[in-house]
């Protein structure tokens, strides 16, 4: 995954489909959601990768928490 494309699962195609120029620039609010059965450490980690495409890399998130 990268901030230029990204594999996902297309329910229409019913396949997987490469989507580029997903993550648009400038601010952008994201909605993650999870079930029950998810460990937080899976929630956090893709908290962290957005954050990382975004250049902001994982010791300064753990600086200001």
């Amino acid at each position: 995954m990268s901030s230029e494309e990204i594999k996902h699962y297309d329910l229409h195609q019913k396949a997987e489909v490469i989507a580029r120029n997903w993550l648009p620039q400038g601010p952008v609010v994201i909605g993650i959601t999870a079930g029950a059965s998810c460990p937080n450490n899976l929630i956090e980690e893709t908290l962290i990768r957005l954050f990382e495409l975004r250049g902001i890399p994982r010791d300064e998130l753990d600086a200001a928490a």
